[in-house]
């Protein structure tokens, strides 16, 4: 924008990454979209003047990136089904946590389960430990 007297129009790009446009699994284009059709999400911000300091640039973008989050997330799966979900696609698969040694499928299950008893042991049965 250096030299130039125009707005600074903040775009925020949504759901872009698993479909073909990404480089997710190292690859671009040339792979399978996690689902057809693929939404991606094209969010516009406010104009921002030519000399908007980038900070505030990317403090309009983190803004519409929180609001598609916020549309999105209706239509998102809970954390406990995802990693079942996505652990079952590969029988090698494994759950990462920094500074963490990595857990297979059936660990974290294991201590899904034995995490439920001794809440149940605790607090008795609920539907909802947070709620």
């Amino acid at each position: 924008m250096k030299g130039v007297d125009a707005p600074i129009i903040p775009v925020n790009l949504d759901g872009v990454w698993g479909s073909i446009f990404s480089f997710e699994r190292g690859r671009f284009i040339w792979k399978r979209p996690r689902r057809l059709a693929h939404p991606v999400t094209v969010s516009y911000g406010e104009p921002l003047p030519a000399r908007a300091e980038p900070w505030q640039l990317r403090s309009a973008i983190q803004a519409l990136a929180t609001e598609a989050w916020i549309d999105r997330k209706q239509d998102r799966r809970p954390l406990h089904v995802t990693a079942l979900v996505e652990g079952r696609r590969s029988l090698t698969g494994a759950f990462f946590e920094p500074g963490q040694e990595p857990l297979s499928r059936a660990e974290l299950l294991a201590r899904a389960l034995a995490l439920r008893d001794a809440l149940i042991d605790r607090w008795g049965p609920r539907r909802r430990v947070g709620a």
